[in-house]
């Protein structure tokens, strides 16, 4: 029996110029009955064009490109601590 080859995905890389960023924070505090917990979030929204592309594709240079980056987390309020100053990944 004979070994396969297998098909390596070829490795593509792209480089794009920031037109515009915009960033964004948000927490809240919620305390409905029973946990109470903290979400806390943050958001980067890039305006780009593409600069190089490889695999060459000319169809594609120049083009914008929109990418949004985002974080996000939510604490649990230690029920030993109702004032919040504990606080506990979830």
């Amino acid at each position: 029996m004979s070994k396969r080859k297998s098909k390596q995905t070829p490795e593509h890389s792209l480089i794009a110029n920031i037109v515009l960023g915009k960033f964004s924070y948000f927490i809240a505090d919620h305390r409905p009955n029973g946990v109470s917990f903290v979400d806390d979030e943050a958001i980067i929204d890039l305006e780009t064009t593409i600069e190089e592309i490889n695999p060459n594709n000319p169809d594609h240079h120049g083009a914008r490109l929109e990418c949004s980056l985002v974080c996000s987390k939510r604490y649990n309020i230690d029920p030993c601590c109702p004032d919040g100053s504990s606080l506990a990944p979830n």
